[in-house]
Formats: C-alpha cells, structure tokens, sequence
C-alpha cells in the first residue's frame, strides 16, 4: 500500500485507475502515470543477465576512510622524500593519467585509495591501487 501526499487519497490498490491497468503497464496514483512492468532479464553494464525474480544485492566497494587516506599520504611522502623527490616526465604522467581516466572520467580522486590524482600520476614512487599502472 502506498502513502500519498494527502490523507483522503485512495491508496493504489483502492482507487478507480489501478483496475484498468493492461498486463504491460501499471497506474501509479502517487505519481499520476503508467509505468512499464520490468522484463524477466535485465542486462547489467558488465553483460551480465540477472533474472529480475533474483533479487540480487548489488556490491558496494567500500571508500576508503580518511584516517586510511592520511596514513596513506604520510607513506607516500616519506617514500617519495626517500627518492629524492623524483617525479615522473610528461610523457608518463599524461600516460597515466589517462589509464585513471578510465576508473574516474571525471573525478580527481582515486576512487580504489582516494589519493588526488593530479599529484599521485606525479610522484615516480607511486603506483596504481589496481596495477594498472
């Protein structure tokens, strides 16, 4: 049963509309308009076929935190200070910042460490969470 804005609406399985609903389509009186009944296969973005009965939960990558963001620039730096302060020429960071570019197309942040971009792909002692780089 659905709540609606205001206390004297009929809910969606009491009100005239919903009866003549078609098998493809159902009235929504909350929203005022039909929508489609979902297919029997839905194709996820990975090619994957989930059987919409499934009820699969999708998995969410936990972000890191930001006391794990801050130990991680803390070893970041005192290796990259231990270096000599190397830092990659052009040519590799504008390589691998288009390999990030394929996890983040518009972020600046690493979403696997969370580290800023623009200065990791810079620093020489650094790598890539996902050795793609």
């Amino acid at each position: 049963m659905i709540s609606h804005r205001f206390g004297n609406e009929p809910s969606c399985d009491q009100c005239e509309s919903c009866k003549f609903a078609s098998a493809n389509k159902t009235w929504c009186c909350k929203f005022g308009f039909y929508f489609k009944k979902p297919d029997k296969k839905i194709i996820q973005p990975q090619n994957k076929i989930i059987l919409a009965d499934q009820n699969i939960e999708p998995v969410k990558k936990q972000k890191p935190t930001l006391l794990r963001m801050a130990a991680d620039f803390t070893q970041a730096m005192v290796k990259w200070g231990a270096s000599g302060l190397k830092c990659v020429d052009k040519d590799e960071y504008v390589r691998r910042r288009s390999i990030c570019s394929e996890c983040t197309p518009q972020g600046w942040r690493c979403p696997h460490c969370g580290c800023m971009l623009w200065a990791k792909v810079a620093l020489a002692t650094e790598r890539c969470p996902q050795n793609k780089w």
